[in-house]
């Protein structure tokens, strides 16, 4: 059995087979099989090239229809013929460059979550070519994903287990077939990334399919949008239909006179009414929501030719000194006139990108600051009577683990609970206490599975217990207590200590960052829930239920010395002194 299937469509594609044929031939990762689909009616010898090499290679197979189906049924064909554990997606006139399949495969092995993935692209007029880059990260490509296809098709590489499972096929009625599969497999629980290097070239202006679907695909893709933006609660119907063409897709009428300031409104406040609505579905997570939804700003203003990065360049087109420098150092400069226009290019890029991310995020907090810890929690996942109440124990450091033992295994008896103990494997910050943790639970034989944003969004867990309440020192972003409270987790902790550092810095980052998010904290003690209540906002939180560390004072019979300390001690107690 091939590891990867590599499917290519084919309809009259002469002009192009050889040179596809040979760059999946040329790949550095030589375990595939090649599945041609030539639909019925093409008929310019194309079939008879991938004839010819398969006799050589017998991984090359090629599959000829009885009747007409068109891409998508072409497509569809593939993937049910496809014996690979991923299918990698190639078109005839876009060729892979030969580390592809092998970069491909790693990612997707190391990312077990992924459903699929794809990559950045060259894309290639007669005139030009440029890279084109992409969101890859998967919460801000699934934002992306909103408002465009922002994946690469003919660089795509899938999970087919996970297609198969969940019968993600393409729909033959839609034109941007690839598009519509992507988002309606990402509202059903698929996640996705690019890779942020170029695999692909993708071939615009020969000819080719793409470029002349025109009006009609550019008219899907805003219905498209539309019907994703409703899933998260998002009223489309509000605003201007041309609000929702994709990232390349500049509607000219957004620079008609008179009607440019109209749609700026519009287009701000249906941003505004997306950030809102993520918040309340928790979508994507919240900064990546505001990343794209920044980019998405400076792409309606650059529509209406109202963007800064538009009006710096017409500053300086109408400046007479410009022209007179121009006139005087053109002889003199000419040699390093491309490298001025780059420099020239990524200043007004930058100066652009700070002002509109200073913009929206001034404008954002004016309509989110709103949004309190305790608004927040009144949206926390439902629980449903008869149901198991689901716990996830997101684990990072061995030395708190005596902290959470007990607790942890009286949740695993309990019927009424479904419980999964995860290791958050981010070293991110000071790891200094969470190096040891993964090699800590196998030395104790303690279950475990790897953390992953998917395996948050499908168990839905209805309480998440912390093990560390510095969110900005141990976690990356999209997993600190914010975001996940956000994400409508009911967060616990359990402090590791019996004592609270006695200095200003100490209790900020204690109090000031995880605890003030928390739906329960339990301590050790009334002195210590007292203290707490003392220093925090959130004292409601705060619950008095001894500490499992201890349990040893209270049931002796359960904990043993090892037998050369009960040796060494004749009888003393002892004080166990920790620096």
């Amino acid at each position: 059995m091939p590891r990867v299937t590599v499917l290519m469509p084919l309809f009259n594609g002469r002009k192009f087979i050889k040179e596809s044929l040979d760059s999946i031939q040329a790949q550095t990762f030589k375990d595939w099989e090649f599945i041609i689909v030539n639909d019925f009616g093409s008929n310019d010898g194309c079939a008879d090239i991938v004839r010819e090499y398969a006799e050589k290679d017998s991984r090359i197979k090629l599959v000829q229809t009885e009747k007409r189906l068109g891409l998508a049924a072409s497509l569809n064909l593939g993937l049910d013929m496809a014996r690979g554990e991923y299918v990698a997606r190639v078109d005839v006139d876009d060729p892979s460059k030969p580390e592809r399949l092998e970069k491909q495969v790693a990612f997707m092995d190391a990312h077990p979550e992924l459903s699929l993935c794809s990559c950045w692209q060259i894309s290639k007029t007669p005139n030009y070519s440029q890279v084109q880059k992409v969101a890859f990260k998967p919460e801000e490509l699934k934002a992306a994903l909103l408002f465009g296809c922002e994946i690469s098709h003919c660089g795509v590489m899938l999970r087919l287990a996970d297609f198969n499972s969940h019968g993600w096929r393409y729909d033959p009625s839609f034109l941007g077939e690839d598009y519509e599969l992507w988002t309606r497999a990402l509202a059903e629980g698929a996640v996705m990334a690019n890779i942020p290097e170029p695999l692909v070239i993708h071939r615009w202006g020969f000819g080719n399919v793409s470029i002349d679907k025109g009006d009609l695909l550019k008219a899907e893709v805003r219905e498209l949008s539309k019907r994703s933006l409703n899933r998260i609660g998002v009223d489309t119907e509000k605003y201007d239909s041309l609000l929702f063409s994709g990232w390349r897709d500049m509607p000219k009428q957004f620079k008609i006179e008179g009607t440019r300031n109209i749609i700026l409104k519009a287009g701000k406040e249906l941003l505004a009414e997306i950030s809102e609505k993520n918040l309340k579905s928790h979508y994507v997570n919240e900064a990546a929501m505001k990343k794209i939804l920044r980019q998405r700003l400076e792409w309606i203003k650059t529509s209406c030719g109202l963007s800064y990065k538009q009006k710096l360049r017409k500053l300086i087109s109408r400046s007479s000194i410009r022209s007179n420098l121009k006139t005087l150092l053109t002889p003199i400069l000419y040699p390093f006139r491309r490298v001025i226009k780059i420099l020239m290019r990524d200043v007004i890029w930058e100066i652009s990108s700070q002002i509109e991310q200073w913009t929206w995020e001034r404008y954002q907090r004016s309509r989110l600051d709103k949004y309190t810890p305790e608004q927040l929690r009144k949206n926390f996942v439902p629980y449903v009577p008869g149901e198991k109440i689901r716990i996830l124990f997101m684990f990072q450091a061995a030395s708190f683990w005596p902290s959470w033992e007990s607790f942890y295994n009286s949740c695993l008896n309990d019927p009424r609970l479904e419980v999964i103990f995860a290791f958050l494997d981010e070293k991110f910050g000071d790891t200094t206490q969470m190096k040891t943790a993964q090699s800590f639970l196998e030395r104790q034989n303690i279950p475990y599975v790897i953390y992953t944003d998917k395996l948050l969004a499908r168990f839905n867990p209805h309480v998440l217990i912390l093990q560390t309440p510095y969110d900005e020192y141990h976690r990356m972003p999209h997993v600190r207590s914010g975001e996940l409270l956000q994400r409508g987790m009911r967060i616990v902790y359990i402090p590791y200590g019996i004592e609270i550092a006695d200095t200003d810095a100490a209790h900020n980052d204690h109090f000031n960052r995880a605890v003030k998010n928390c739906w329960r904290v339990y301590t050790f003690s009334d002195e210590m829930r007292i203290d707490y209540c003392a220093y925090t906002n959130n004292g409601g939180a705060v619950r008095a239920l001894g500490h499992p560390r201890f349990d040893g004072l209270y049931h002796k019979e359960n904990f043993h010395l090892p037998e050369d300390v009960t040796a060494r001690r004749q009888g003393r107690k002892i004080v166990l002194w920790h620096v």
